[in-house]
């Protein structure tokens, strides 16, 4: 990263302990045992006799339980190989300061959405000029120190002061106005009526009204 005071390349465990896993599945299990001290101690010795230990394992072991010997010497060299090429990322896991200092997984590796997403959720691809100016904002902006940085940061040649807008003490509360708000609607709501109120019983109005009132014709 830009401007970090130490940068330290560690091969993370999950990765490292399945390599192991799967090159050396079936070998002695005190044989592995040694492999894993060794790699988890950074003792480049003592990984290379317990290395020679299987590639010997492989080679002259006459039953079937390693499969065949050159698969499982080919196995052996794989790992072999792996492990020299990364031995330097493979060093500082036996550093006990840079596990009290390290309490999870770097940000590539874990958190690598927040840099190849954006702030917009949206993968895109990258110059890097502007890689390194977006790196630079979604650290400021997880550190929680953005607008300080921008105070005090000269960035991509560009010296950055947010501008903040003073409210004058007559300014209009256009909230408090109801500007906002909405407009009420006018409803007709229900209407009452009767039917031959005032004519008589006996007459055809007066009687299709007791129909009515008494349900006679439902």
């Amino acid at each position: 990263m830009a401007n970090a005071a130490k940068h330290i390349h560690v091969l993370d465990r999950y990765h490292l302990n399945n390599k192991i896993t799967m090159r050396l599945a079936g070998f002695p299990e005190p044989v592995i045992k040694k492999v894993r001290k060794a790699v988890y101690t950074a003792n480049w010795d003592a990984l290379t006799q317990a290395l020679d230990t299987c590639q010997s394992l492989a080679v002259n072991d006459s039953s079937s339980e390693l499969g065949r010997p050159s698969d499982r010497a080919e196995d052996v060299r794989l790992l072999r190989g792996y492990l020299e090429r990364n031995w330097v990322s493979i060093k500082p896991i036996a550093d006990p300061a840079l596990h009290e200092s390290i309490h999870s997984l770097g940000c590539c590796e874990s958190n690598h959405r927040r840099y190849t997403y954006r702030l917009k959720r949206e993968g895109r691809a990258w110059s890097k000029r502007g890689l390194e100016a977006m790196l630079r904002i979604i650290d400021c902006e997880q550190n929680e120190d953005l607008i300080e940085t921008l105070n005090e940061t000269e960035m991509l040649g560009t010296t950055f002061a947010p501008e903040v807008a003073e409210t004058a003490e007559d300014d209009v509360n256009l909230q408090a106005l109801g500007l906002f708000k909405a407009q009420p609607t006018t409803h007709v709501g229900v209407r009452h009526a009767s039917l031959g109120g005032n004519v008589p019983a006996s007459s055809p109005m007066g009687q299709l009204n007791k129909k009515l009132n008494m349900g006679g014709l439902f």
